[in-house]
């Protein structure tokens, strides 16, 4: 029987049955590690020509404390000195893995293709002379052309007042999709700014107030200088997002801290970009401006900077030395004191822990989980399946991260629970952008990213065009880019029906959006990443089937439904119901016998003569959608305990209507009659409509980013552009019942792409007041803005 020598065990599962020493191990290599020294050119940096002994070394100090051959595998590019004395003494730059580019298509029609699918043509419908209520004769000509016409932005203030001029005048109801989408949106941000105020917010802060605690007192119990400064930078890192959350607080931290401190959040409120102090890099702070609805209250301000600091702010798994790396301390290291500042701490006698685990269960409220191309993300999860308690302290002591062995262990165990996956492209040709590449590798972050996957991309292509005109901003057709980004076939249709417009540096960039709402299944399957708007608004995308009335069949509908989809994705950015919006907010009069809302309207007799035809917009799964979220997201809140009472008859009101209209409009597509409680329901939908309505305008800017080393503005200084929502649009369409044809009416978003980013509030109110915006110009087809009619009565709101 061979005796194996210590540190032998893992080798001889790697080399056979003979065993031999690590040094032995490695000094095989040694003709194969001259050869490839010999190959560099004599001038070549010496980290480049000692990468491959350092990856030797690595694996031999991996295999030397009885790491399984599956560690090794994936053990990271270590920045260890290498046994030799005689090394060049200059710090080697981090090592990056290699990111494969996808091959690039040389033409756009490469990128898009036209996709194929049963259409119908009508022939034009003569109306001239036709007198429409509502319609000037330009707009009458284009109902004739097209079997409907949206006028946009009308004098209505909300949904609700469309439909109620409907049945005042006995006019039939076309009940559209963006009718509901609109106050669901609304009421479900509501739902969200409430539950961040009262539940996740305070435990982010008491969470973080305690890690604090627990980094203090490592940071005085710590003998070992580099460990020390690790914990200084924690502490900053820490107090910076406390900060944000409450400004009165004042941590207490050595002078030192709170200088990088306040540097760091003078650099968060300007907005611009400038080099973190505590992380030691380039950091693009605009990204930190509060968006859309998060700018309703100074308390959900404050909480989108700290989302966007804690989450953005990310440890790279490099167990790089301070004299090596030429910065000022270990990032790995400073992960695990991360998490054992929170392992330790405690939060009103609960372990820190456990509040962490709610938090984690609460951030997909908060948007879809982003990643960055070719980063796998650790996060405490992974740490706390490695990391043992005993006797109330960790085993990861201050002293054990002192010692580098440890250190490669601990990096190498934590590593393997989530191996690197490299994605197969870089964001897009950056370097053309003017920003940095993703970073790839294993990185630790404390709570996940979350947000919208296709901003980043949006904000990054503001460089690359001047929004300074129409003329630029046609090139860059954002919508219809980021709809076929989701896989909406119409909007590759459009697209290449405008392709001579379109700018060709797309050919570069547009893949890289595709790859960022996209993730890969296992088989090779690829699927839109999970995002709660995305998967209602995809109901937008379904191709027309044979039930539907015969307009609804034509590209110029479809084109249409593009802008709705659009519009609903920047109203879900930007529209919140009032605070005390609830079930309770009902009017003093009801209607004798009312039940539920929709009962209540179909009880109510019309005071007017009931119109002959009602209808419902033909896409039972935007109804199924707004239903399954609704119902998803009632029970995530009540498992974590977060939902309000006040909330709960409100969600089953949206749930109990969106039901039904998925009933109707599935009747309609087998070509089957309402009963007569689903017509009177339809006839008058203002009832309904009116409890959970609230105006659609605002806006949506998309600032050009800042260069993170210079702080300037990236491009031209009105480069960007304005996501706007106008007031509500009137929607006319031809509908036939039978042998019958009848004119509907139903009310729609209005959206507008403005190329600046500069565009304040009160500044678009009066735009919209003058009519000095128009729609996208692929939809001016069908979609107007007309000029106001000499004897249009405005109307009557209640």
């Amino acid at each position: 029987m061979v005796k194996r020598r210590s540190g032998e065990n893992c080798f001889a599962s790697v080399v056979g049955a003979r065993t031999v020493s690590p040094l032995d191990w490695l000094s095989g290599f040694k003709p194969r590690i001259n050869r490839q020294l010999a190959d560099q050119p004599d001038n070549a940096p010496s980290a480049r020509r000692l990468s491959l002994a350092q990856r030797m070394t690595a694996a031999v100090i991996a295999l030397s404390v009885g790491l399984p051959p599956a560690a090794v595998a994936q053990a990271p590019l270590l920045n260890i000195t290498p046994f030799s004395s005689e090394t060049d003494p200059t710090p080697a730059p981090r090592l990056r893995r290699p990111v494969v580019l996808p091959k690039k298509a040389s033409k756009l029609e490469e990128l898009i293709t036209r996709k194929d699918y049963e259409i119908t043509f009508l022939p034009p419908l003569p109306l001239n002379g036709v007198k429409i209520g509502g319609l000037t004769a330009k707009s009458t000509k284009m109902l004739g052309d097209n079997f409907f016409v949206v006028v946009d932005n009308t004098k209505f203030n909300t949904m609700a007042e469309v439909y109620r001029e409907n049945r005042l005048r006995s006019k039939s109801n076309y009940v559209t999709a963006d009718s509901i989408i609109h106050p669901y949106l609304a009421f479900t941000n509501r739902v969200i700014a409430d539950t961040v105020a009262k539940h996740i917010e305070p435990d982010l802060s008491a969470m973080l107030k305690a890690m604090l605690d627990v980094a203090l007192k490592d940071y005085k119990q710590a003998e070992d200088a580099e460990v020390r400064e690790d914990i200084e930078h924690n502490m900053a890192f820490l107090a910076v997002a406390v900060k944000l959350i409450d400004p009165k607080y004042f941590p207490p931290v050595p002078l030192r801290v709170v200088k990088m401190v306040q540097t760091d959040l003078d650099s968060i409120y300007s907005g611009k970009g400038s080099t973190s102090t505590i992380f030691e890099r380039p950091e693009d702070f605009s990204t930190y401006q509060p968006l859309g609805w998060y700018n309703s209250t100074p308390q959900l301000q404050s909480f989108f900077r700290c989302r966007e600091w804690i989450t953005r702010m990310s440890y790279p798994f490099t167990d790089t030395s301070a004299s090596q790396s030429g910065l000022r301390g270990n990032s790995f290291r400073r992960s695990a004191l991360l998490y054992r500042a929170l392992d330790l701490s405690k939060v009103q006698d609960r372990p820190a822990y456990e509040v962490w685990s709610r938090l984690y269960k609460s951030w997909p409220l908060l948007g879809a989980q982003l990643k960055d191309w070719g980063e796998s993300t650790i996060s405490p999860l992974e740490y706390k399946a490695q990391v043992k308690t005993a006797a109330g302290d960790l085993k990861v002591t201050l002293n054990a991260l002192a010692e580098p062995f440890f250190r490669t262990k601990l990096l190498l165990a934590v590593r393997k629970q989530k191996p690197v996956k490299l994605g197969a492209a870089s964001i897009f040709d950056l370097e053309e952008a003017g920003k940095n590449g993703p970073e790839e590798g294993v990185c630790f972050r404390l709570l996940p990213k979350a947000g919208d996957p296709e901003w980043p991309w949006l904000k990054a292509c503001t460089t690359l065009w001047h929004g300074e005109d129409d003329t630029a901003a046609s090139g860059w057709p954002l919508s219809l880019l980021i709809l076929h980004a989701w896989g909406a076939p119409q909007a590759d249709n459009t697209l290449l029906d405008n392709y001579t417009k379109l700018d060709p540096k797309l050919v570069k960039v547009l893949p890289s959006l595709e790859q960022l709402v996209m993730t890969k299944l296992p088989g090779g399957v690829v699927k839109p990443i999970e995002d709660r708007r995305w998967q209602i608004l995809s109901g937008y995308f379904k191709t027309p089937t044979e039930g539907m009335q015969t307009v609804m069949r034509t590209e110029q509908w479809m084109t249409r439904l593009l802008e709705s989809s659009f519009a609903g994705w920047v109203d879900s950015h930007i529209s919140i119901a009032p605070e005390s919006w609830s079930t309770a907010d009902k009017p003093d009069k009801k209607p004798e016998g009312q039940g539920d809302n929709e009962a209540a309207a179909a009880e109510t007799p019309s005071k007017s003569k009931v119109a002959l035809f009602h209808y419902v917009q033909p896409s039972p799964e935007i109804f199924a959608s707004i239903r399954q979220d609704a119902l998803n997201l009632q029970e995530r809140l009540t498992a974590l305990n977060y939902l309000p009472d006040k909330f709960k008859e409100r969600f089953s009101d949206f749930i109990r209507l969106s039901e039904r209209l998925e009933r109707m409009a599935s009747l309609e597509l087998k070509g089957q009659k309402l009963p007569l409680f689903d017509v009177k329901l339809l006839q008058n939908f203002d009832l309904v409509l009116e409890r959970v309505d609230l105006p659609t305008e605002g806006i949506l800017p998309l600032h050009t980013p800042t260069d993170p080393k210079s702080g300037q503005t990236v491009g031209t200084p009105n480069t960007g552009v304005t996501f706007g929502l106008g007031r509500p649009g009137q929607l006319f369409i031809i509908l036939q019942d039978g042998t019958n044809w009848t004119l509907g009416r139903g009310a729609i978003y209005t959206y507008f792409e403005v190329p600046s980013a500069t565009i304040k509030p009160e500044t678009w109110r009066h735009k919209l007041d003058g009519d000095l915006v128009r729609p996208p110009y692929w939809a001016e087809k069908f979609d107007t803005v007309q000029d106001p009619l000499p004897l249009r009565n405005k109307p009557q709101v209640r």
